[in-house]
This record gives C-alpha cells, sequence and structure tokens, in this order.
C-alpha cells in the first residue's frame, strides 16, 4: 500500500511510545510511506519551534526520516478542499502518488474521510482494521 503520514502522526509515533508509533513502525516495514517538502518543512518548523529541538538532532531525526520513507515532489495541483488550507498539501501528495491511504489525527482531513481514491483514517482505524484484525 502507499500511504500519506499527516505530520501530526510522525511526530506523536516519534514523542509516544502508543498506536502512532505502533502503525508507523508496522508500515514502514510492511508499506510504503509518502513524504513530501511540505511535510519536512512542517516537522523542521514543530520540532525547531515547538520542542526547541537542537539542529543536530533535528538533522538526525530528517536523515532518519528520508531514509526510511519515499519523497514526492507533487506536481499537481493543491487542492482547494480542505477547511484548514494547509492541509490541502497532504491531500495534493495523496493524489500525485496515488495514495491508499491518509493516515491522520487531524479533524479537518477525517471529516472528508476519502479524497478522490484515497481514504482517510485515524491512526486508531489504521490499528484496528490492520494490525488487529489481522491476528
Amino acid at each position: 500500500m502507499k500511504i500519506v503520514f499527516d505530520t501530526n502522526v510522525i511526530l506523536s509515533s516519534f514523542l509516544t511510545e502508543g498506536i502512532a508509533h505502533k502503525i508507523f513502525n508496522h508500515c514502514v516495514i510492511n508499506h510504503s510511506i509518502y513524504l513530501s517538502d511540505y511535510i519536512v518543512n512542517e516537522l523542521t518548523r514543530i520540532l525547531t519551534k515547538k520542542f526547541k529541538v537542537k539542529t543536530t538532532e533535528l538533522n538526525e531525526f530528517l536523515n532518519f526520516i528520508e531514509s526510511y520513507l519515499t519523497k514526492a515532489i507533487p506536481d499537481n495541483l493543491i487542492p482547494d478542499i480542505c477547511r484548514d488550507k494547509n492541509d490541502n498539501q497532504i491531500l495534493q501528495l495523496a493524489e500525485c502518488i496515488k495514495a491508499d491511504i491518509i493516515i491522520s489525527g487531524d479533524k479537518d482531513l477525517l471529516v472528508l474521510k476519502k479524497f478522490k481514491s484515497t481514504n482517510i483514517i485515524s491512526p486508531r482505524e489504521y490499528f484496528i482494521k490492520y494490525l488487529i484484525d489481522k491476528d
């Protein structure tokens, strides 16, 4: 499967040992996860401003992320359907790579449930559908 993780889920997967962490690890092993410059820039902004992460640690984190995730450069138009205009860039990436799923904790994305052929689900929904139901 092709999966796009919203920025908040990537951050949660590294800052906590909860569901986001478990599904991120599962997806890295079993699927293709994509990110864009928008996501990398968001991660950088949040980690430096909100969490005061030092440059060396930030670079290590970004190198790790970029070594396990596939970076795409969307060349399609940014859609204009999300309540939060910034989230449209997540939709743009999903459309560009023809993602099967967007995993997000963002209510502005989750309310859509689907964008074109991409399902939009929460980390908990992924956990239940793909981890618990598979056991």
